[in-house]
């Protein structure tokens, strides 16, 4: 914005005459400028000129600084004014109206790329405030840096106000309506410090190296010669060689043209000596040293040399960490000082640091640390993750590393003249709560790794489906056997499905050796579990296989109903064979989601059951096993049932469990009927003494 009409304010009567006391300091510094305007000492536009618009590489830093900048939200937030008191976000305010639309011309990127490439352009830049005064300002606009000069104060302050020229006019502005934000200058009272001006000699050598490449990139890219004569020319001879030389020589679209010698002239070549040749090295380093100036890594700049994926990935995250971050900071304290207040009281504007898609690492590593960090309440974890305390009031209890539930729980209920050698280790309410809890993470971890697998699988049949299908001429020679064969559809799904279940099953054996001796698997260093491994014996993997196959025996069945079920309505409605396959390949397909994920929570609960039973039985500590129902409002009542029978009722582990009038051996056993297993949330827990806990 080159030419800005702007109404010069008056300064207000209350104001006039007031004594304001000041440092003895600033006051010499008034002295010696005599209250005269004070006008930067630097020619800013030579600084733009050879320092922006011709260098390269100060011309990046400064954009992808305004630019990143520019890309980060602002906020509003309500301030507490009492100790009871929480910050909360504004949503909708007329402060954040005017920072995403700042005046009619620039929006709010726009308007801060332009305030921030002033600031580091001229180490100063001035934002000017546009309506009532005193009164909610309507715009704002960024005054460019060498059309502002300072009017030192008197008794109203060490700054009376500041002059704008351009144009051809002039206007004078009261301090409170310009925010000048300046850079530290050691050795200047008025005006910020320039990163341009630092970095000027680098600049200039890198303009210079620029410019003398690109003349020797004219001259085919090698040195000048020298013609070399025994004979004497005279000036109209000389004149005219070196007109000839220029028009049918000179230039890069002439490289390589033959030159024609007479009158026996001769060429002598200038070669360049290796310190000449140097340039290339020096380029570099210049470069590196104007991206020290700005604090910009040089891999960021096209320093092929250092750019490497994590290095650019690290250079990345210090663009926002050492440069951006901090910016924004300090231009967020200078609004807050000069604009925040017109809006009224107990309101701070910020920037939001969440939304930086450069940092979700570092968030991500965080969140990973407070997880782990077990000695911390619930609310001092969610502080340290930019979170308020616990709105219910429950966030002052310290959480124990595995089952993750209040400390306070753990002698809770235990009555006195319980614990002894004929009592259950994991006959206590809240420790059967953790060994539920536990099974329950397990199988959700496992449940997610097939979920998607499945998925794939029942698509693809649907695919195979259609391509039978695809093959028949009419409705009536439809034979369900040859479009799905149920045992190799079955065999199929062993194939592609045995290292999940093996997996699955290595994991619960492991849990249900340590269950064995009141202990839980730590689930954050599964894959480094020390202690006695659980063994997959021939006998073991041969039943495996066999819960496998039947598994997908069941599954098919399920799926051959629903073709016979589509078959059957379409011979009624009289389909085509084209209306069947799109129907019945729509049916299967749009099922495949939510079957996938009721046969992955399926089969991995009953998987999880029978591993854990087997590592029990590897125990030499465990003889009896009890049920333990889930702790959930939806559990069966059957189920709750065998819970509070089999607590006083404990069995032998080869024992089935009577359930709902069926024999299970375990939670999600296949010997039971589908009401009974199907997306069950049950488990067992082994009758360990507690002085054979460790």
């Amino acid at each position: 914005m080159d030419k800005i009409s702007i109404r010069l304010p008056r300064i207000p009567r209350i104001f006039r005459g007031l004594s304001i006391k000041q440092s003895r300091i600033w006051g010499a510094i008034l002295v010696l400028t005599g209250r005269q305007p004070v006008w930067s000492k630097k020619d800013f536009a030579n600084l733009s000129r050879e320092g922006f618009q011709k260098c390269m590489t100060a011309y990046s830093c400064i954009s992808l600084i305004a630019q990143t900048c520019a890309g980060i939200p602002w906020q509003l937030f309500n301030t507490p004014r009492t100790q009871r008191e929480k910050i909360s976000e504004i949503k909708q305010h007329p402060l954040l109206d005017l920072m995403r639309r700042p005046n009619p011309y620039e929006g709010q990127s726009a308007f801060i790329e332009r305030t921030i490439s002033f600031f580091k352009l001229a180490g100063n830049t001035y934002i000017e405030r546009v309506g009532p005064n005193p009164g909610k300002p309507r715009e704002l606009y960024a005054l460019r840096p060498d059309r502002v000069k300072v009017l030192p104060g008197d008794k109203l302050g060490i700054v009376k106000g500041y002059q704008y020229e351009g144009g051809g006019t002039k206007e004078e502005f009261f301090d409170g309506e310009i925010l000048h934000v300046k850079s530290f200058h050691p050795l200047d009272d008025w005006y910020g410090l320039s990163p341009i001006e630092v970095a000027g000699r680098g600049i200039d050598i890198s303009n210079m190296a620029l410019a003398w490449n690109y003349k020797l990139l004219q001259n085919d890219a090698r040195p000048s010669g020298a013609l070399v004569t025994e004979k004497g020319l005279d000036d109209e001879q000389r004149n005219r060689l070196k007109e000839d030389i220029k028009t049918e020589y000179g230039g890069f679209e002439n490289a390589g043209r033959p030159l024609l010698l007479e009158a026996g002239m001769k060429w002598e070549q200038m070669s360049l000596n290796p310190t000449e040749m140097d340039w290339l090295n020096l380029d570099k380093v210049t470069l590196r040293k104007i991206c020290t100036v700005f604090n910009i890594a040089p891999e960021l700049m096209g320093d092929t040399e250092q750019k490497k994926f994590s290095n650019y990935q690290e250079a990345r995250k210090a663009l926002y960490m050492e440069v951006a971050l901090p910016l924004m900071s300090f231009f967020r304290d200078e609004f807050n000082n000069w604009l925040t207040p017109l809006f009224g009281d107990n309101l701070k504007l910020d920037y939001n640091r969440d939304a930086i898609q450069a940092l979700q690492e570092e968030a991500v590593k965080v969140f990973d640390r407070m997880s782990k960090a077990h000695w911390l309440t619930v609310d001092e974890k969610r502080k340290a993750t930019g979170y308020e305390e616990d709105p219910s009031g429950h966030g002052g209890v310290i959480l124990v590393p595995l089952n993750f539930i209040p400390i306070s729980e753990i002698t809770e209920g235990r009555e006195e003249g319980t614990k002894g050698k004929d009592k259950s280790f994991w006959a206590l309410k809240a420790r059967k709560k953790a060994l539920w809890l536990h099974f329950m993470k397990r199988v959700e971890m496992k449940e997610k790794g097939l979920r998607d697998p499945v998925k794939v699988y029942l698509k693809n049949q649907a695919q195979r489906i259609k391509k039978a299908l695809s093959k028949i001429k009419d409705m009536s020679s439809i034979d369900i056997n040859s479009i799905f064969d149920i045992e190799e559809e079955a065999k199929k799904y062993v194939r592609e499905f045995d290292n999940y279940y093996t997996d699955a099953v290595q994991k619960a054996g492991d849990a249900g050796l340590l269950a064995s001796v009141g202990k839980l698997m730590d689930l954050d260093f599964e894959e480094k579990q020390e202690e006695e491994a659980f063994i997959i014996t021939a006998e073991i993997r041969k039943e495996m296989m066999e819960m496998i196959l039947e598994s997908g025996t069941q599954i098919n069945k399920t799926n051959l109903k629903k073709i016979e079920k589509m078959l059957e309505r379409a011979m009624v409605e009289s389909w085509t064979v084209e209306e069947f396959t799109q129907n019945i390949f729509e049916r299967l397909d749009g099922l495949s989601l939510s079957s996938s994920r009721r046969i992955a929570n399926t089969e991995m609960g009953k998987v999880e059951n029978w591993g854990q039973l087997e590592g029990y039985k590897q125990s030499e500590l465990v003889e009896l096993k009890g049920w333990l129902s889930a702790f959930l409002p939806t559990t069966r009542d059957t189920h709750a049932e065998a819970d509070h029978f089999y607590s006083d009722n404990p069995i032998p582990l080869d024992q089935g469990f009577e359930v709902g009038g069926e024999l299970l051996q375990y939670p999600g056993d296949p010997a039971g009927s589908s009401g009974n297993v199907i997306e069950c949330k049950c488990a067992t827990y082994p009758e360990v003494k507690e002085q054979e806990a460790t």
